[in-house]
């Protein structure tokens, strides 16, 4: 079976149409991006540093770039998707902790990419006083069971502010 693999302007129409799912919400989601998040931190440097710096080309970079017209211009990551998400309000787990970094695949020897975090967690405001812990779950066994590793968020239900419970009738 061939791999389908999803164009950077593909997955920024599925990014879109997330946000207009999960809006004014309270939301979690979770998911293979395939790509990296947009979020910062407070230096100013990703997060998610680019996989494509200083890799060699592969074709299956045109999957993972930014396009540039300048032929000489070296491949950058696309975050276009992750960045429509952030805007939309959807938070990073990990960054949102401050989640020492871990990759969640490019573990397996035929993966050109190398490691990078493109399995992530988000939420929405409403979740995020509820976020107590996150972590990806790596060893020997998720290693050879699959290419991505999975990610694990820990939340306090009782803190979890929706506007939909304060509007039940009493």
């Amino acid at each position: 079976m061939a791999r389908r693999r999803r164009r950077p302007e593909t997955r920024f129409s599925e990014a879109a149409r997330i946000a207009s799912l999960t809006g004014g919400k309270t939301a979690v989601v979770c998911g293979d991006f395939n790509g990296p998040s947009s979020e910062r931190r407070p230096d100013g440097t990703f997060y998610d540093p680019d996989p494509l710096v200083e890799r060699p080309w592969h074709e299956a970079v045109v999957y993972q770039a930014a396009w540039d017209d300048d032929p000489e211009a070296a491949p950058r990551v696309d975050r276009r998707a992750a960045e429509r998400l952030r805007r939309a309000g959807l938070a990073d787990v990990a960054v949102a902790l401050d989640a020492p970094w871990q990759a969640t695949t490019g573990h397996w020897p035929a993966d050109p990419h190398g490691p990078r975090r493109i399995d992530r967690i988000l939420v929405s405001a409403r979740m995020l006083p509820a976020l107590r812990s996150y972590h990806v779950v790596d060893g020997r066994q998720c290693r050879e069971l699959a290419d991505h590793l999975p990610a694990v968020a820990e939340f306090d239900q009782t803190v979890i502010t929706d506007a939909a419970t304060s509007r039940r009738p009493g």
